[in-house]
């Protein structure tokens, strides 16, 4: 049988309509589809989630204490500025500015700068970060109207009483979802080489932080759930809800808003001192420190938990942790040569650091006062006193001093234009006077009640009133630096300013799609930009 050779002919090629599209043409024809509203929802970049947490986070903050100083104003005054509603409105602000204000702002912060910082292509559960963002924001509008109709946390409402607690809850759980995002970054995401040894301070900061909030959110949803499981009277909402909610706001729970800013703050001592961080194991430890002595779910009944050895050693440990790591920090401060490389950013760490010292300081006093001494303290005060309202409040203005300061550091990131030139600094330093005044206010109260007196709770309330606009005013005017950077269009603005130490600074401003154009290098210490310009001869200075 003979083989013989045969020509097989190719099939026809598929017309041009069948025709598989490029790749990269894919994406870019899907875009063109979606209407403008599809596009603004449907956004996953974690920078543009960001941006709007931020500045959402910043007019709701704005909001909160405007309602906290027109609540403690009406609610102090002889003739009731609001009637009976002035109570209901300071109750329920004085717990939301915490909730739906200062951890919000956090939560914003942390969603653009931390991938940047530990390298991340992106973030981890972009999904969820934009349910956080407005399941958030609806919760926030919720917890409003709950208030305009007398509900919230101590109205007569029974059905807008419910609301607020709901809504109060709801909110803390979506905050929840983009720490856990910003959590889970951190610890997958990070760049070839970086340990956590080696991640920046407030990357690492997110890390503790989230842990209490894990710890805390779960007890919030619980007050709410047996609010609404219970079915009780608007009488025993207002009664209950205060009552098992203002853990939040005294220590050592409220301590978990400053964590951050300590991160921050050895973040930024050694750019502006143009100097390598010294002992950054010692600082690490320190953030744990003060995160253990920020857990506070234990004491969500202040009543029986305030008069305890373990509440007044939580008090002493939160101030240990604060003042060593402002006492490690001041020698960074001879290191410095000249003008500081971010002078703004750096006045604002150091005023928030002054404020969160002198409250550890407060509430120590108030620790070792309630501790063991039963009616009247050691100090001679009542057992709970206006100690602990003001350390709430220097905490409360030290944490907003310090995120002030970080939009200050990082605002070219986000905008691509410098922010103006001591506005920032003056944001910060307003916001720090305005909880050192409200502060001020609850230890009026406390040494008035010395002896037997009455105390002067009016005297308390106005200060908090004017402290509370002070810091309203400082957030507003950040909020109004940061539409105004944002409305000029993201311009090419510098890459990196001050001569930063991390891995934010190495890409453009604002960041790329992909946040870095380029593979990074493999890290090899925890200033890898530092090490670059120490091996070209730009700089000096060796791995302590």
């Amino acid at each position: 049988m003979a083989v013989t050779d045969t020509t097989v002919e190719a099939p026809p090629a598929a017309p041009p309509a069948l025709a598989a599209a490029k790749p990269e043409s894919r994406p870019q024809a899907a875009a063109a589809e979606l209407t403008a509203i599809e596009h603004y929802l449907g956004a996953v970049d974690h920078k543009r989630l960001g941006r709007r947490f931020t500045l959402a986070a910043l007019l709701v903050t704005a909001g909160l204490f405007v309602a906290r100083a027109v609540g403690w104003a009406g609610a102090n005054s002889a003739d009731p500025l609001l009637g009976t509603w002035s109570v209901q409105v300071r109750q329920s602000a004085d717990i939301a500015v915490i909730v739906l204000g200062v951890m919000a702002l956090i939560v914003g912060l942390a969603i653009y700068v931390v991938p940047l910082q530990v390298g991340a292509r992106g973030i981890s559960f972009p999904r969820l970060v934009a349910l956080s963002y407005y399941s958030w924001l609806i919760s926030t509008v919720l917890y409003a109207v709950s208030i305009l109709g007398d509900g919230g946390l101590g109205g007569n409402s029974y059905e807008m009483g419910r609301l607020g607690i709901f809504s109060l809850a709801a909110g803390a759980v979506s905050l929840l979802g983009g720490m856990i995002a910003v959590m889970t970054t951190v610890l997958t995401l990070r760049a070839p080489g970086m340990t956590l040894a080696r991640t920046p301070m407030f990357a690492y900061s997110m890390l503790v932080s989230g842990a209490l909030w894990l710890a805390t959110v779960p007890a919030i949803v619980a007050v709410g759930v047996l609010m609404q499981a219970n079915r009780a009277e608007a009488g025993a909402i207002k009664i209950g809800a205060v009552a098992d909610l203002r853990f939040l706001g005294w220590q050592p729970a409220i301590w978990i808003i400053a964590i951050p800013v300590i991160g921050l703050a050895v973040d930024v001592l050694p750019v502006a001192t143009g100097a390598r961080l010294m002992q950054r194991f010692v600082f690490r430890g320190l953030i744990v420190v003060l995160g253990v002595a920020s857990f506070g779910v234990w004491a969500v009944d202040p009543n029986l938990a305030v008069n305890t050895f373990v509440w007044a050693a939580l008090a002493v440990l939160a101030l240990v942790a604060v003042l060593a790591t402002l006492a490690g920090l001041l020698p960074q401060l001879r290191r410095l040569s000249g003008a500081p490389a971010a002078p703004d950013a750096l006045v604002g760490v150091l005023a928030a650091l002054g404020l969160l010292a002198l409250a550890g300081i407060v509430g120590t006093l108030a620790a070792l006062n309630t501790y063991g001494g039963g009616e009247d303290g050691l100090l001679g005060l009542p057992a709970v006193n206006g100690l602990i309202d003001g350390q709430s409040n220097m905490i409360l203005g030290g944490a907003v001093a310090g995120l002030l300061a970080a939009l200050a550091f990082w605002g070219v990131k986000f905008t691509g234009s410098m922010p103006a030139k001591g506005a920032a600094a003056g944001m910060a330093l307003l916001a720090a006077l305005g909880g050192l005044l409200a502060g001020v206010g609850g230890v009026i109260d406390a040494v008035a009640s010395i002896d037997g007196g009455a105390g002067a709770p009016e005297t308390a309330g106005w200060l908090i009133a004017a402290g509370s606009v002070l810091l309203a005013l400082s957030v507003l005017g950040a909020a109004g630096g940061l539409a105004a950077g944002l409305r000029g269009g993201e311009s090419d603005g510098p890459v990196d300013p001050f001569d930063g130490h991390t891995l934010e600074w190495l890409t453009s401003s604002p960041p790329s799609t992909n946040n870095f154009d380029d593979e990074l290098p493999e890290v090899v210490s925890a200033s890898p930009l530092l090490d670059a310009r120490e091996a070209s001869g730009t700089a000096e200075g060796s791995e302590q």
